[in-house]
């Protein structure tokens, strides 16, 4: 069935396509910043925005794997070397004593959703080099993780250093996701991520929605904050063994799947009584929520999954730039004056699409 939707998006070459397009626009916001962080993102007229170390971080693992489906020998190794030579040592050069990462544009400290992010990335490109020398990626992982860690109180939740003041969004399931995957690689235990965990599950509504499951209080979630919420659940689920987890995320995803089977389109936002706002894309979200289906495909066989595919991702592959400044990126809103991240190219959205693809053809 997947072979199915690869022929409807074009067919496998033509994806492969795409995924070297999203990686060249990632190479050039890699370049704008001298190779050491990826570009925030790409306003339309061109300019290009600091580094922005959460999702330079996040994108390592985009980068090596998408990298892989590149016919261009040369091309991967300067890739691979670009990563490992320039990025990681720079990612951890903003790594604060005590844990933290700091923004380098303000010299701020970063959130701790945003910490967790650069720890995923890290933890993506540690096996390739585990045999080389990772103690110093190791050494930046667990430190992170006891800053974000000594952050959280035993109810789940982060007093400070929130994006929003006094906000825990649905969304730092993705954290918890984090956490759990440096104690299941240090071997650590504690009650305080699977506290995180519990508290994000009791944000969900009888109606399957999730409450703060928007960027900003009382705001309706856009599909990028949900899959980010889901993904997580998922995840951390998928590390402890939790079969009830996975259904409750399994339910609320087929609750969107049937809205987008029934409208053939993915709202950008959703609020908790599912109302969607279908005037324009948010593109980040429809890719991950691609992504999804994909895993739980994958990982239960249950084909039914599939269905939203082809609707999710046809209008991000139409609107891929084939010419121009912001060649082989997708605009974070279809169109592109949409309220998401207006008139901007961002490397998430580029990170999203490539992983989507690059697991669309890994199932073929």
């Amino acid at each position: 069935m997947t072979n199915d939707i690869i022929d409807q998006l074009g067919g496998v070459e033509l994806l492969k396509k795409r995924i070297d397009l999203s990686l060249l626009w990632l190479d050039n916001s890699l370049a704008a910043c001298n190779n050491q962080g990826s570009s925030a993102y790409r306003h339309a007229l061109g300019k290009w925005a600091p580094i922005y170390p959460e999702t330079t971080g996040y994108l390592l693992g985009t980068y090596v794997q998408g990298n892989l489906q590149s016919s261009d020998e040369s091309l991967r190794d300067q890739r691979v070397d670009i990563i490992f030579s320039n990025v990681i040592p720079y990612l951890v050069s903003l790594q604060n004593k005590g844990g933290s990462f700091r923004d380098p544009s303000t010299g701020e400290t970063l959130n701790v959703f945003d910490t967790s992010q650069i720890i995923k990335g890290l933890i993506d490109v540690y096996p390739i080099i585990a045999v080389s020398n990772p103690s110093y990626i190791i050494d930046a992982i667990d430190k992170a993780y006891h800053w974000i860690i000594s952050n959280l109180n035993d109810g789940g939740i982060f007093d400070d250093y929130n994006y929003v003041s006094g906000y825990n969004p649905s969304y730092y399931s993705r954290v918890a996701w984090v956490l759990l995957s440096v104690e299941n690689i240090l071997q650590y235990a504690n009650k305080k991520s699977l506290a995180l965990l519990q508290y994000v599950l009791s944000l969900q509504n009888e109606n399957l929605s999730f409450r703060n499951w928007g960027l900003y209080p009382q705001q309706a979630g856009l599909s990028h904050t949900i899959a980010y919420t889901l993904r997580g659940l998922w995840e951390s689920a998928t590390i402890l063994s939790e079969d009830p987890i996975k259904s409750n995320v399994k339910k609320t995803i087929e609750k969107i799947n049937q809205e987008i089977l029934k409208t053939k389109k993915c709202p950008a936002t959703y609020d908790q009584n599912w109302r969607g706002d279908y005037s324009y894309i948010c593109s980040t979200g429809n890719a991950q929520l691609a992504i999804l289906n994909l895993l739980i495909t994958e990982r239960t066989k249950d084909k039914s999954f599939l269905g939203p595919i082809t609707h999710l991702l046809s209008p991000l592959l139409k609107h891929q730039k084939r010419t121009g400044k912001n060649k082989g990126a997708v605009s974070a809103s279809i169109p592109i004056w949409g309220k998401y991240q207006r008139f901007r190219y961002t490397n998430w959205t580029q990170k999203f699409l490539a992983d989507a693809l690059v697991l669309l053809l890994k199932m073929r």
